[in-house]
């Protein structure tokens, strides 16, 4: 069974308001909802959409199939006389207590109590989302998501989407059989009209309030990585800066545990950053040839000193049909290593943790890498397992006592693996460890060294080349670190404190690098830029200078947004002296 990656809600905004102006066109009823139905199941990347009506006589209620839209390759249902005249209390108890009272019904079927299950699985169907569709405190019927080749997962910013939908469809069904009874209720018909034009205009509020809810949310998590990242650039940088001088043993001691505890701080802004970016579907991924079974040792290897420590045994083990290079994200798969084998490891006190990698190949083109990570720790309870993927949880309380933790490591990696095409699984018992395993659709590709980031990188001591950098940043202790990073690379640091203060200090010229911070008072990074790419461009016989953003906003959107302005590169914060270092030598290419 495959797995795709779950649509940001985002991306159904526009065919949610495709669908709703469908509705909102003269025509029949029964022609519009199909083409409705068409719209959001190409656009929600599920294999089947459909539309129930209620119906009934007395106190029974009954619902039946009304249209139905699939993928090609998935069974159509229409025509199944099972889903006609099927009664909610005999086989829909369970969905009709929560869409009755408006609640949206969702799950994997294998979780689905009898008798609604078997029915379920008879179509073939893996997981689905249920909208319920009321008009005016009306319960009319509602429409379903169906997925017969994943275990989906839905996000609430999706749903939220789907609800438009459904407002709209119950709307434009009142329409419709209010204008069947025309010629013997026209009164009414006027009044439905109103009802239905009311509902329209308060589904297209509802999408319009979401797109503004997700820009404040984008808008929230990029000042708070900048808020963040800003202090923990001084902690990180100048920990850095101390562990390279002469400390006593206690000292370094103390100065480790700092480090430590920003990098701590680091890793949890950058998980809450990363899991923003795949819900949202902003994240982007890198197609690089890389050798898994270095990726994988590379991982492994940053874990031995803790491995040791606990007396543990750390088993790792590579198929011989793992190929020598593939291609997909390496940083992104290593991310997924690490969380996983990090958990296994933290939840092991006695025992042994073992890493297996094996290949799966489809055909000449396409293949998959399988990863089973097991230990012999606590284990979960089949409850427990239930929930553990998902944001912040954690198995109970006692857990998050004993052990620690924010609770994000495997939502991040679910979420990142089927982002990438991938699944994750989990086998785990009380008491008996537990068995993660995870996919990951690749490409066969050429073999291509990439550096190993699971060893600390080598500290530069010495000079090196002679150049002449202005630091632009509006806060004085990054100035101050960033100036003593430059001195240790041999260049001359000279300091502004705003975009206006830097476009005055470049004009007396002499500056091969600028280091731009972006969000700063009176003109910022971006306007700063762009004023001296104008004044160059004014100057055709001036030598361009090379401008290196350095922010604590790390979202993509803003690395576009500075080279779109003119930089020639991009770092975040914290600023780390390998990496000052890196983006000093590729200027230095650059020029040559």
């Amino acid at each position: 069974m495959k797995s795709e990656s779950v649509p940001a809600h985002i991306d159904l905004l526009p065919a949610v308001a495709d669908a709703l102006s469908m509705l909102l066109e003269p025509g029949r009823f029964e022609d519009s909802v199909p083409r409705v139905l068409a719209r959001i199941g190409v656009a929600a990347k599920v294999d089947r959409v459909y539309f129930f009506e209620n119906h009934g006589d007395g106190d029974r209620l009954l619902c039946s199939q009304r249209f139905e839209w699939v993928r090609e390759g998935i069974s159509p249902q229409l025509a199944n006389p099972s889903l006609q005249n099927m009664s909610y209390a005999d086989v829909l108890p369970e969905l009709f207590e929560a869409i009755s009272k408006g609640r949206v019904f969702k799950g994997l079927v294998r979780e689905i109590a009898e008798p609604m299950r078997a029915s379920l699985e008879e179509q073939a169907i893996l997981a689905l989302a249920v909208v319920p569709v009321h008009v005016a405190g009306t319960f009319r019927g509602f429409i379903g998501f169906d997925d017969c080749t994943t275990e989906r997962q839905w996000a609430d910013t999706e749903l939220d989407a789907l609800r438009a939908v459904a407002a709209g469809l119950g709307g434009a069904l009142v329409r419709a059989r209010s204008e069947t009874a025309l010629e013997v209720r026209a009164d009414e018909l006027v009044k439905s009209r109103r009802v239905a034009l009311s509902l329209m205009e308060d589904a297209q509020k509802a999408v319009r309030e979401a797109e503004k809810a997700n820009r404040a949310k984008s808008a929230f998590l990029a000042m708070m990585s900048h808020e963040i990242r800003t202090p923990l650039n001084g902690v990180i940088g100048f920990t850095d800066l101390l562990l390279s001088e002469p400390l006593s043993d206690e000292q370094r001691e103390w100065v480790s545990t700092i480090r430590n505890c920003g990098d701590a701080l680091l890793a949890l802004i950058s998980d809450i950053l990363d899991l923003s970016r795949v819900e949202s579907g902003r994240m982007e991924f890198e197609q690089l040839a890389f050798n898994p079974a270095d990726c994988l040792r590379d991982v492994v290897a940053s874990f031995a000193a803790l491995v040791r420590s606990k007396g543990l045994t750390l088993d790792t083990r590579v198929e011989d049909d793992v190929p020598a290079a593939v291609i997909a994200d390496p940083a992104r798969l290593r991310q997924v290593l690490f969380n996983l084998l990090g958990n296994a490891v933290k939840f092991t006190e006695k025992g042994r943790v073992s890493v297996s990698l094996n290949y799966h190949s489809f055909n000449g083109n396409k293949g998959e890498l399988v990863c089973a990570i097991s230990d012999s720790g606590i284990g979960m309870s089949p409850a427990e397992v239930r929930s553990i993927f998902e944001a912040f949880g954690q198995a109970h309380s006692a857990i998050h006592r004993q052990y620690g933790g924010s609770g994000l490591g495997l939502a991040i990696c679910r979420s990142l693996l089927e982002a990438m095409g991938g699944s994750i699984s989990v086998r785990s018992a009380p008491g008996e460890g537990s068995t993660f395993t995870f996919r990951l659709p690749v490409r066969p590709g050429q073999s291509a060294p990439i550096p190993s980031i699971g060893h600390p990188t080598p500290r530069i001591e010495g000079p090196g080349v002679p150049l002449r950098v202005l630091a632009v940043d509006d806060v004085p202790a990054n100035l101050q670190l960033v100036s003593r990073l430059l001195k240790r690379l041999g260049c001359e640091a000279v300091t502004a404190g705003d975009g206006d203060d830097a476009v005055e200090c470049w004009r007396s010229g002499g500056f091969d690098v600028v280091l731009m911070d972006v969000l700063m008072p009176r003109r910022d990074g971006i306007e700063a830029t762009r004023e001296i790419r104008r004044i160059e461009a004014g100057h055709p016989g001036r030598s361009r200078t090379w401008i290196i953003a350095l922010t604590a906003d790390a979202f993509e959107e803003n690395r576009r947004r500075c080279l779109a302005a003119g930089m020639d590169d991009f770092l975040t914060k914290p600023l780390r002296l390998d990496t000052l270092h890196a983006a000093i030598e590729r200027r230095a290419a650059s020029a040559r």
